[in-house]
């Protein structure tokens, strides 16, 4: 029981430690940070909890005790199974030159575009400059504190860098993953085109299970660069989001 006990209190410390890292790399608004800070509370729970059992001599049940033991160890093991596949496919790649390509929108502040979306667009010139007969579609539309659409940006960082505008289309209506690739596979009007999506790695996997599930046929996937200090908090999200679409049908 106690290398149970310290096995917790360990995990706890470690997601209250990166709790604070996340913060104080990338502020309190950080996404997801506040995760983990629940994670150490949970953890000193179960510490508190199993400290009482203990001082007031209350005995768990066996049964409850496996029962609890084989839950945790399933769920481990499901989640451990899905960060594998998420992984795995953030190492594929792309087709030697494909008809289109799709970068996926991200936050932008006001007019700028932030690290996360540029390590997309920076991913797809390299790309682009390579494979001159590829069109790119830039998606995204504009949200809470963007001062235009996230389409705009990326289109004026990608002409800044050198590719020719007339490569360039703008699909500027969505606002979520799925609208990016459904609006963006009536612009192109073909199925079976062939198209890659560019997103950071943490995201290729649930954005080409999207792309295949809404009829796209001929479709891979390139990936950007994912923030290494935040990489835990995103691959972990990503997990959950992974899971939740596979029980909802969306993927």
């Amino acid at each position: 029981m106690r290398m149970v006990n310290a096995i917790i209190a360990v995990l706890g410390g470690l997601c209250f430690l990166y709790f604070l890292i996340c913060i104080c790399y990338a502020g309190v608004s950080s996404t997801f940070s506040f995760v983990w800070l629940a994670a150490a509370a949970a953890c000193g729970g179960v510490l508190y909890i199993g400290s009482y059992f203990a001082k007031h001599h209350i005995e768990i049940p066996g049964v409850i005790k496996i029962a609890l033991c084989s839950l945790v160890l399933i769920g481990a093991g499901i989640f451990g199974y899905v960060e594998g596949i998420i992984i795995s496919t953030s190492h594929d790649e792309p087709a030697e030159e494909v008809d289109y390509v799709i970068v996926l929108g991200a936050k932008v502040d006001g007019t700028r575009v932030m690290k996360s979306l540029a390590r997309r667009l920076d991913t797809a010139y390299e790309y682009l400059n390579e494979h001159s007969n590829t069109k790119v579609i830039v998606s995204g539309g504009q949200g809470p504190g963007e001062d235009i659409t996230e389409a705009s940006a990326m289109e004026a960082y990608l002409v800044e860098k050198g590719l020719d505008s007339n490569r360039i289309i703008k699909e500027d209506a969505s606002t979520n993953t799925d609208e990016n690739i459904q609006f963006s596979r009536n612009i192109i009007q073909d199925d079976t085109k062939s198209v890659a999506i560019v997103t950071n790695s943490f995201h290729l996997y649930r954005a080409m299970r999207i792309a295949s599930k809404q009829g796209l046929v001929n479709v891979s996937g390139i990936a950007a660069p994912t923030d290494k200090i935040l990489a835990v908090s995103y691959y972990t999200r990503e997990g959950l989001a992974v899971l939740k679409y596979k029980l909802t049908g969306q993927i």
